[in-house]
C-alpha cells in the first residue's frame, strides 16, 4: 500500500532530521534543521497528504485505489530520492549546497506528481457522482495549492542553486510559510473528520469548505504573487489567511459535531493538541517560535489522521499507541519550551515517539481497508 509506505518515509525522514543538525554543514544541514525543511517537504506533507490521502480518500470515494497509479507509485520514489539526496549532503563536502538544491528539487516533482494524482482521484470520484466530505474538500484543496506553490519553490531553488539570486540559505529560510499554506486544510480536514461533522446543513457546509478554500488556494496564491514582486509575507496576511480561517473552520466542525460526539478517543486527544499549537503558533510574536509551533500542530494532525485511519479500518493499535502520544507531546514541550525541559529531552523523547509509531504503521499494510464514516457529505 501506497499510503503507510509514505508514513514510513516521513518516519525516517523525522528521524535523520533529528540528527542532520549536529552535522553542520555550511547551508545544507545546517539550514534544513533550523529552518523545517526536512520536516516540510518530507514529513508534514507526505503524510497529510501522500499518507492520509492513500489511506482514505478510496473509501471515501468508493474506489479501489487512486487514480494514475504508475505516477502516485513514481511520486513515493521521487520522495525518497530527495530524502536520500538530502541526506548524502551531510557527507559531500563543499558539494553540500548543490546536493540539498537537488534533493529539494527532486522534492518538488514527487510533490507535484502527488498533487496530480490526488486532484485526478477526487475529480474520477466526483464523476462517478460521489459526493465530497470535509476530507474530501480539504485534500483537494490542499494538492491545488500544491499545485499553485510548488512551481515557485523549484525556481527559487534553481535561481539559488545557480548563483542567480540570494543563497540558498535565505531560500530555505523562507519555506515554512509555503509548507503551512500547503498543509493547513488538510490538518483542518482530519480535525473535523476525526469530529465527524454533519454537512448536510447548508451553512455549515459553505462556511466550513470556504475557510478551507481561502487558507489554501486563497493563501498560495497571494503567496505566489509576493514572491514574483520580492515582497515579504505580512503578519496581517498571517492572520487574514491562516489563523482567521483555521479559526472558523475548527469552529465550525465544533458547531457540527458537538451533538453527537459523545466519548473522547486517541485521534481527538491529538486533534487537541493540533488546536492548542497551532492556537500558541499564531499568538507568539517570535517568527521562528511560530513556524515550529504550527509545524508541530501539522504533525499532530497527521497522527490523528493515522490513528483515525487505523480505527475506522477495525485495526488494532497495540499497546505503543498512548506512550507514543505521551512521547510526542514531552518531545513537543522540550523543543518548544527548552526553559521547562532540556532540548537534548526533547530530542531523545521524539526519537523515541517515531520508534514507536512504527509498529502502528507496519498494522496498516495489513488488513481491511478503512469503512467510511457515518457523516454527512456535501455533493
Amino acid at each position: 500500500m501506497i499510503g503507510p509506505a509514505y508514513f514510513m518515509l516521513a518516519i525516517v525522514a523525522g528521524l535523520a532530521g533529528a540528527g542532520i543538525g549536529g552535522q553542520g554543514t555550511e547551508l545544507g544541514s545546517s539550514a534544513i534543521a533550523r529552518h523545517g525543511v526536512m520536516m516540510t517537504f518530507f514529513v508534514i506533507i507526505p503524510s497529510l497528504l501522500g499518507g492520509l490521502g492513500n489511506g482514505l480518500l478510496p473509501s471515501r470515494l468508493r474506489t479501489d485505489g487512486m487514480a494514475l497509479r504508475g505516477l502516485n507509485v513514481a511520486g513515493l520514489l521521487l520522495f525518497a530520492l530527495g530524502l536520500l539526496a538530502i541526506l548524502g549532503a551531510g557527507f559531500a563536502g563543499a558539494q553540500a549546497s548543490a546536493l540539498v538544491a537537488a534533493g529539494l528539487g527532486v522534492g518538488c516533482v514527487a510533490m507535484i506528481s502527488l498533487a496530480i494524482v490526488l486532484i485526478a482521484s477526487i475529480l474520477d470520484g466526483r464523476r462517478s457522482g460521489v459526493a465530497m466530505d470535509t476530507l474530501t474538500w480539504s485534500q483537494l484543496f490542499g494538492a491545488s495549492a500544491l499545485i499553485a506553490v510548488v512551481p515557485l519553490v523549484g525556481a527559487a531553488l534553481t535561481r539559488a542553486a545557480f548563483g542567480t539570486s540570494g543563497p540558498l540559505a535565505s531560500v530555505l529560510s523562507a519555506m515554512p510559510l509555503p509548507a503551512a499554506t500547503i498543509a493547513l486544510a488538510p490538518a483542518c480536514g482530519i480535525v473535523a473528520d476525526v469530529l465527524e461533522v454533519d454537512l448536510t446543513g447548508k451553512r455549515l457546509r459553505i462556511c466550513l469548505v470556504s475557510a478551507l478554500g481561502i487558507m489554501s488556494i486563497g493563501a498560495a496564491v497571494v503567496w505566489d504573487r509576493l514572491m514574483v514582486v520580492h515582497m515579504d509575507w505580512p503578519a496581517s496576511l498571517t492572520v487574514a489567511l491562516q489563523a482567521i480561517p483555521a479559526v472558523v473552520a475548527v469552529g465550525a466542525a465544533l458547531v457540527g459535531s458537538w451533538r453527537h460526539l459523545k466519548h473522547a478517543s486517541l485521534p481527538l486527544a491529538w486533534i487537541c493538541g493540533v488546536v492548542v499549537l497551532l492556537s500558541a503558533g499564531w499568538l507568539v510574536g517570535n517568527a521562528d517560535a511560530r513556524h515550529s509551533a504550527m509545524a508541530f500542530g501539522l504533525i499532530f494532525a497527521a497522527f490523528a489522521g493515522l490513528y483515525r485511519w487505523l480505527g475506522l479500518s477495525g485495526r488494532d493499535v497495540g499497546p505503543m499507541a498512548w506512550p507514543h502520544c505521551v512521547l510526542t507531546a514531552v518531545g513537543t514541550v522540550a523543543t518548544l519550551m527548552p526553559t521547562i525541559l532540556p532540548e537534548p529531552i526533547g530530542g531523545a523523547a521524539m526519537s523515541a515517539a517515531l520508534v514507536c509509531l512504527v509498529p502502528m504503521v507496519l498494522r496498516a499494510f495489513t488488513g481491511p481497508a478503512p469503512e467510511l464514516a457515518h457523516v454527512g457529505a456535501a455533493s
